[in-house]
């Protein structure tokens, strides 16, 4: 026998070794085709989720204040014309599975909006409730059936108290004249350089008075006080926006153009966590 095999060893091998290619070599093709076709649709599901982040993005880069009370708003179109709520930016299960830091940043981002957000409306209603307290109603414009101070004065007191926040000359000046202008039954107050009207007077002294509130108010150092932290608020939100917004267009190109990302960070079939994983594998 041993000296069967001795003589006839070159063909045993050879025989063995076409055992191993006729089963090894379908075997790897076939493996090769199931990962070619499983990077595909990988790619796929990569794709869709980019185009998911780029809302996100695009309305994480478009935070901006509202000018008449800092209320931060996604501002987009031209001249900012077109405005909506961080909270329309929404991601899916799979974004949160594969991305999972970056949803959290986005979510972390509206809680802050929100909250930043809450705080210019209550600052805005106690603003307006103080001239109530000072025995001045508020009425909407045109509202002339007696003395009243307009809700619009609350743009013109927040912008003066916002330039004074940036260290700016105050505009509008309130302690220069708030003009008188002939109206039906009375006039209309409105600031020096300024396009609203701010209160409505049918007599002289009321007009004194609503000079008198006005100016009280604009003079609050309490009012000025949180002016400074809703604008220094807006301005921390808009530069942490943009901030999250580089950081997750910097993470997709990377992804993109290493595909299927660097080696410690790769675009990877989630199985458990992702619901499209789940339906394409």
């Amino acid at each position: 026998m041993k000296e069967f095999l001795a003589a006839h060893i070159i063909e045993v091998i050879g025989i063995v070794s076409g055992v191993v290619v006729a089963v090894v070599v379908p075997l790897l093709g076939r493996r090769r085709r199931k990962k070619v076709e499983q990077d595909k649709k990988l790619r796929v599901h990569f794709e869709e989720l980019k185009k998911e982040a780029e809302l996100v993005i695009s309305s994480a880069s478009n935070l901006a204040p509202m000018t008449r009370d800092f209320s931060i708003v996604v501002a987009v179109g031209s001249q900012a014309v077109t405005i909506s709520d961080i909270e329309e930016a929404r991601v899916s299960a799979s974004f949160e599975a594969h991305f999972p830091k970056r949803a959290k940043g986005l979510g972390a981002l509206k809680q802050e909006t929100g909250e930043h957000n809450t705080n210019c409306a209550n600052f805005r209603q106690k603003i307006l409730a103080d001239f109530g307290k000072k025995g001045i109603p508020v009425e909407k414009y045109p509202h002339e059936n007696s003395c009243c101070i307009y809700e619009d004065a609350f743009d013109a007191l927040f912008n003066m108290w916002r330039e004074f926040a940036r260290n700016n000359p105050p505009s509008p000046d309130f302690h220069q004249e708030l003009n008188p202008e002939q109206a039906d039954g009375g006039y209309f107050l409105r600031p020096r350089g300024w396009a609203s009207v701010v209160a409505f007077a049918k007599t002289e002294e009321e007009q004194q008075k609503c000079r008198s509130v006005i100016t009280e108010i604009a003079d609050d150092i309490g009012n000025q006080k949180e002016v400074i932290k809703i604008v220094a608020s807006a301005d921390k939100l808009v530069e942490k926006a943009r901030e999250f917004a580089n950081q997750l267009a910097a993470k997709l190109d990377e992804t993109h153009k290493y595909w299927p990302g660097t080696q410690t960070n790769r675009f990877k079939r989630l199985k458990r966590t992702c619901p499209k994983c789940k339906e394409l594998f």
